[in-house]
């Protein structure tokens, strides 16, 4: 390492499943700290509007952490051979500033809270999302932020619509009364009459940490869904529901959702927030990294070390690692990036880093090496051994 480094800025995103941002500044730290004690190193916990986000700006806004017991993303669940539904609740967390209620999705309908055999697009439901804000809203809250990055849903929004007073009909004029990725293009009317007047006069800005479009082939169906669990078969009827959807909304509100930037987030959740409350969609990375001053922490650093779970082609697009990495060469100041996996060596050249480590071990499975112990060691490893900035 240089020996003229002063100071070393961490702003790592979340591993999911594995360590937090903050879990992994500190690892990150005590293995600087140990062989360069004379360096100031600044930890930094970040997000890009997916897990974590929450607490990063409840802390950063000073707002106060409340907790509620709302549906999880198989809260309305049909099971495969019969009609019968049940419900399944979770507690969550989310934080109130003033009149203003902050909400972290992957807080109740994030990918993490399933486990891999639950996992099903075409089954999850964003009603949870909607309990929250209707509980809020009960409790005076009239502007909302919300965060919509590692959701578990395909929904296109109707589940949290539904939680808020909205109701759907199919084309023979019948309520539907279970609503999810495999309803969506059963609906052929939305009605939001019943949505309370203050939360259709309230104010709704929501982070996103992707720009795809609501639908189509760079839509929310194609780029995340399988990720959250669908096959080949599932994408079609996921992407058939969530074309009828954009044309219901269309119609019902007049907002054209198909190739609206960032649309798509959250499985389409962003577009039904801009399409019946006029929702603002912004990038959850620039509002987290300006909530916790992140250019006034650069002042002075050499060095940033930022990093995420897999670097691919994704990263490129609005990801943490795309902000801190455009901050930082507004600032000279040059950028590693630690990940358990690089994918892509397009994006590690797209992001401008001086270096892209994988961190995993070749000789461990990858569940091994997204034990918590397992990437505490690996990043231990790699600062005793091989940090030398090229």
């Amino acid at each position: 390492m240089n020996p003229g480094f002063k100071k070393i800025v961490l702003a790592l995103d979340s591993f999911k499943g594995c360590l937090s941002s903050k879990e992994l500044a500190e690892c990150v730290a005590e293995a600087l700290e140990l062989r360069f004690s004379h360096c100031e190193v600044v930890k930094l916990a970040v997000a890009d509007g997916g897990e974590g986000s929450l607490n990063i700006l409840a802390e950063s806004l000073a707002g106060t952490l409340q907790k509620a017991l709302v549906a999880g993303p198989l809260g309305r669940q049909v099971p495969l051979k019969c009609d019968a539904s049940f419900a399944q609740y979770r507690e969550c967390n989310w934080a109130r500033l003033g009149s203003m209620a902050i909400i972290e999705s992957a807080e109740i309908i994030g990918l993490p809270l399933l486990s891999p055999s639950e996992r099903n697009p075409l089954l999850t439901s964003s009603l949870g999302l909607g309990q929250l804000i209707l509980q809020a809203s009960e409790q005076g809250c009239r502007e909302f932020l919300i965060s919509l990055g590692g959701s578990s849903t395909n929904d296109g929004g109707v589940g949290m619509l539904q939680s808020l007073g909205a109701k759907f009909w199919d084309k023979s004029g019948a309520e539907i009364s279970i609503l999810n990725g495999a309803a969506l293009s059963d609906i052929a009317k939305i009605d939001i009459s019943n949505i309370s007047t203050a939360l259709k006069s309230s104010k709704f800005t929501i982070l996103s940490d992707v720009s795809n479009p609501f639908c189509g082939s760079n839509g929310a169906t194609y780029c995340f869904a399988r990720q959250k669990g669908a096959d080949d078969g599932m994408l079609e009827i996921l992407e058939a529901g969530m074309r009828n959807l954009a044309v219901l909304y269309h119609k019902f509100f007049g907002i054209e959702l198909a190739s609206l930037e960032a649309a798509g987030a959250a499985g389409g959740l962003a577009g039904a927030f801009k399409a019946v409350f006029g929702a603002e969609i912004i990038s959850g990375t620039e509002y987290i990294l300006e909530a916790i001053g992140f250019r006034q922490k650069l002042q002075g650093a050499d060095l940033v070390i930022t990093g995420e779970g897999r670097i691919d082609a994704q990263s490129t697009d609005g990801k943490l690692i795309s902000g801190v990495c455009r901050i930082a060469k507004e600032n000279n100041i040059p950028v590693i990036a630690l990940a358990g996996e690089v994918q892509s060596e397009a994006a590690v050249k797209a992001l401008g880093l001086a270096q892209a480590i994988s961190l995993n071990d070749p000789r461990l499975s990858l569940t091994e090496n997204m034990k918590p112990s397992t990437t505490r060691q690996n990043i231990q490893n790699f600062f005793d051994n091989n940090f030398i900035l090229k």
